[in-house]
């Protein structure tokens, strides 16, 4: 079953029984519900009419920026460090 762009969907003939409704592939933006995420209803005999099962799905979150123009910066930064503390260190280490 495929839903609409609403997330609607239509089943008609369905027998008297429990079923399961698994969600296998969710839009992109949002996670796919997990295993025990599935949603079970019941048809029976003589009760007709509109059922609604509110599904919410997870959105995705976003992953920080990497390798950005400022990550340079800070490398030469830390690199420049680097050499002072060594620098210092040598110089430290010979009046001992």
């Amino acid at each position: 079953m495929i839903s609409d762009d609403k997330g609607s969907m239509k089943v008609i003939g369905l027998v008297n029984g429990d079923y399961v409704l698994n969600e296998v592939k969710a839009p992109s933006s949002h996670y796919v519900l997990l295993k025990d995420g599935t949603i079970t209803f019941t048809v029976e005999h003589g009760k007709y009419g509109t059922s609604t099962l509110d599904v919410k799905n997870t959105p995705k979150g976003l992953l920080p920026s990497t390798g950005s123009k400022g990550s340079g910066v800070f490398l030469i930064i830390g690199l420049g460090l680097m050499a002072v503390a060594a620098v210092l260190f040598k110089k430290h280490s010979k009046k001992a």
